[in-house]
């Protein structure tokens, strides 16, 4: 928020400089970010005056320009409005303009220019940069002078950031009172030339109203009231529009510039509506709930649609108006209005809060509503505003409308004056609290005195942060200084935090990935809204992706529902940058909507902590001892299936997707050890896996120039943070030994096909127990074989823990694994 440091003082005495104020202001807990002068691009920019202005020889749009400041100058200028005898604004060599612009000597088109004459857009006044600037006639004895003198720019801006929660800082009205807690040299007062006159003496004209619906359920406190014959035409008093654009607001409309500067000046919103376009009938307007099918033009030119649970101000024909939030362009003010209706209303924040993100408003009105409005100064307030109307745009009042809500009993929280010495580590004496208290506006209550140690402070209304003792003992360390708290060491002794199986499994993991020369991200939660669709496959049939109401661009609209399309955009960028070792990990959440049958908690959004990590370019970095072969689906399962708790199998993903690799790709699917274990984190794939695996399918690669191929893996960290089981068993005496068997199977046929139905049905072929692996080593494909088939070699390992295997026991295991897998069909041994 921009304060000006002259309006700011209109509201105190002090004779503090701006920089103290500022100081003043940030160590009382409202931060001063920056204190802008309003000459800083005016220097060296003086007034000066046309003598003759003359045809460029090389030109035909600019014009050689003989101007007087402190001397005479020749300047070119394209300007169209630039004439003899014209006060214009001439910056002369070395002056600084906005966006460090730096006026030189310079030749334009075979002319010397030293200097040039401003636009107020030049100059960072406006956005109007049609045209030089043109001076009144009466600064014909200010040659040479600074043109911020003539223009009244000699202020600074005070850019304030108050905290969310204190609403009533928001306001020039509210930083004023609160500097003058903070400092004794500070005093606050009303501005003389705000004027309090009582509307009820005004007995011209007695129009009255009536506005149904306005109620405790809505508000705090309600005015408003109709006045007739204003004048809308022409523009706002020199002193409001230069106040407004302190404020950094521009000038509409005399009406609007009111309401919009005691916004700024006082914490009070309004809104003026023209009152011969509401559709009147018994009531003029009522305050009521949104329908779904109702929609609204607002005064910005947005159109909002649905406005279930949103309060509107609505006349007979619909909505005019979204309460505390903006108007509807329908009832806007315009040079042409001469009867409106002004509204001011103190709207309760659980009402307002939330609603402009929901319709993606940028509202100043209800950044004020939905932290709290002081309901006790509307009255006050409401004749102020009243009173300008008339005095600028003319005018006759009606009757007001005036209706209060809010508990007038002051809002009491009990203080112990022990308890805050002994939070704070200071001792404060009862006069120093007395102080305090006296310059926040608190008051002890009737049934406690400030001598005694507990009491009872009665809080101001506007003070809506104020709720408990802790709001009060932070108050008394903001006001006494915190820096005249002082510094101590704490002393005690700090146990660290007992570590539980999650976090040492995670931190194992970390250390082992970085180990294997895989490097950590953190990446962004959210994501585009197409990608994260594209990433449901691995889930729920059910699953949805979960919106953001207010995301800060198109390419953040969704949370992610994996975290591999955020590394793939890291990893492109690592690759555009010639780097070919690319290997990342990541161990965060993900987050999909889903129905309550398929969350455990009832909960429509859920999350997964998850590991994912990508891998492309060359397996070792380059040396002349190894060989270049990249990293492949081989090298990532090796470090799944280490980190692993248990045994892991890779299946084939059952679901289409444009993501993986068909034929490179699999679910990572646990194997339990018995039928009784309980494997944790089948979160993946209608909970059959715990995670996935594969290559990038190659369009996808070549859509993001991605180097190929690129492997992605994730898996779920519940299933990883399971405790590993260590199963010790007796060091076999007696030798392996190995035969290969080769099958004719067709060429579509997956290996991992037969491989599965041998492995799971190995236990219960008669005399097959003794088999203890079986692996395939060799593919092969030729003319002497038959059409449409290929050859694939298994190495078949036979082991008994007790003795020496038989030729006989041999003959039966080979012959069993043949059975298992001659039962796939089109498979059958190669003589």
């Amino acid at each position: 928020m921009l304060v000006s440091e002259k309006i700011l003082r209109e509201w105190v005495e002090t004779k503090l400089s701006a920089d103290e104020l500022a100081e003043t202001l940030t160590m009382g807990g409202i931060e001063v970010e920056e204190v802008i002068s309003e000459d800083k691009w005016l220097k060296n920019v003086l007034v000066g005056k046309v003598l003759k202005v003359e045809a460029h020889p090389n030109a035909d749009k600019l014009r050689i320009c003989k101007v007087l400041v402190d001397e005479e100058l020749q300047i070119i200028c394209g300007a169209p409005n630039v004439v003899e005898g014209s006060y214009v604004a001439c910056a002369k060599v070395g002056a600084l303009l906005p966006k460090n612009f730096k006026i030189k000597s310079s030749k334009i088109r075979g002319v010397i220019s030293n200097g040039m004459l401003c636009s107020e857009k030049e100059l960072g006044l406006s956005d109007d940069g049609d045209g030089i600037i043109i001076l009144e006639s009466n600064v014909a004895d200010k040659l040479g002078v600074q043109i911020s003198e003539v223009l009244n720019k000699s202020d600074k801006i005070f850019n304030i950031k108050p905290t969310p929660n204190r609403a009533d800082c928001f306001s020039v009205r509210g930083i004023a009172r609160d500097l003058s807690a903070m400092s004794e040299s500070v005093t606050f007062k009303y501005p003389e030339n705000l004027k309090f006159e009582n509307m009820a003496k005004n007995k011209v004209g007695r129009h009255t109203h009536n506005i149904i619906g306005v109620c405790s359920d809505v508000c705090h406190a309600f005015a408003s009231i109709v006045i007739t014959g204003v004048n809308n035409q022409g523009s706002s008093p020199d002193w409001l529009v230069n106040k407004l654009n302190k404020f950094g607001q521009k000038t509409i409309s005399p009406l609007v510039d009111i309401s919009n500067y005691f916004m700024f000046l006082l914490g009070r919103p309004s809104h003026i509506f023209d009152l011969d376009k509401i559709d009147k009938k018994e009531q003029i307007l009522e305050i009521r709930e949104g329908y779904t099918s109702e929609k609204l033009l607002l005064l910005n030119g947005d159109e909002v649609e649905n406005l279930a649970n949103t309060i509107v101000i609505a006349d007979s024909s619909g909505p005019v108006a979204l309460a505390g939030l903006m108007g509807g362009s329908s009832t806007m003010v315009t040079a042409d209005t001469t009867n409106i209706l002004v509204e001011s209303a103190v709207w309760l924040p659980a009402m307002i809060r939330g609603k402009a993100r929901r319709f993606s408003l940028v509202s100043e009105a209800a950044s004020r509503f939905e932290k709290g409005v002081d309901p006790e100064t509307l009255e006050a307030d409401f004749q102020i505003i009243c009173n300008l109307i008339l005095e600028i745009t003319g005018g006759t009042l009606g009757n007001v409308y005036f209706e209060n809500f809010f508990d007038k009993s002051e809002k009491k929280v009990t203080f112990s004056k022990k308890r805050c010495n002994d939070t704070l580590g200071i001792n404060v004496t009862n006069e120093e609290f007395e102080r305090i208290f006296k310059n926040l506006n608190f008051k002890i209550s009737n049934n406690g005195s400030h001598m005694s140690d507990t009491f009872d402070i009665l809080v101001p209304f506007y003070r809506y942060d104020l709720e408990i003792e802790e709001d009060l003992i932070e108050e008394v360390a903001r006001i006494h200084g915190y820096n005249n708290i002082p510094a101590i060491i704490p002393t005690g002794i700090i146990e660290p935090g007992l570590r539980n199986t999650a976090m040492m499994n995670t931190e194992r993991i970390r250390d082992y990935l970085t180990a294997v020369s895989f490097f950590e991200i953190i990446g962004f939660g959210f994501i585009e809204k197409k990608l994260a669709e594209r990433f449901l496959f691995q889930h729920n049939t059910k699953a949805n992706t979960v919106n953001v109401l207010n995301p800060i661009s198109v390419h953040n609209s969704t949370m992610r529902t994996s975290q591999i399309p955020g590394m793939l955009k890291i990893l492109a960028e690592n690759h555009r940058n010639q780097r070919e070792k690319i290997n990342l990990f990541e161990i965060g959440n993900i987050f999909i909507s889903s129905s309550t049958e398929m969350s455990e908690s009832n909960q429509s959004i859920v999350q997964h902590k998850i590991l994912s990590f990508i891998g492309s370019g060359p397996r070792y970095q380059q040396q002349w001892g190894l060989s270049n072969d990249v990293l492949d689906f081989y090298d990532i399962k090796m470090i799944i299936e280490e980190l692993s708790p248990i045994t892991i199998t890779i299946e084939k993903i059952k679901q289409e997707n444009d993501i993986l690799h068909p034929g490179r790709s699999g679910m990572v699917v646990p194997k339990p050890t018995s039928k009784k274990t309980k494997i944790r984190g089948l979160d993946f794939f209608n909970g059959e896996a715990v995670g996935y695996i594969g290559e990038l399918h190659p369009q996808l690669c070549s859509d993001l120039s991605l180097p190929s191929p690129t492997i992605v893996c994730e898996v779920g960290m519940e299933f990883l943070n399971q405790e590993r089981t260590s199963n010790i068993t007796e060091i076999v005496r007696f030798p392996s030994v190995r035969r290969d068997l080769a099958f004719l199977i067709d060429k579509n046929c997956p290996i991992s096909t037969i491989l599965k139905a041998i492995t799971s049905n190995l236990q219960q072929t008669k005399g097959c127990s003794i088999v203890k692996n079986v692996t395939p080593f060799d593919v092969y494909v030729g003319e002497d074989l038959p059409e449409g088939k290929k050859s694939i070699t298994f190495s078949v390992v036979l082991q008994d823990p007790c003795k020496t295997l038989e030729e006989s026991e041999l003959e039966v295991a080979c012959s069993g694994v043949v059975k298992l897998a001659e039962a796939v069909e089109g498979v059958s041994i190669r003589r």
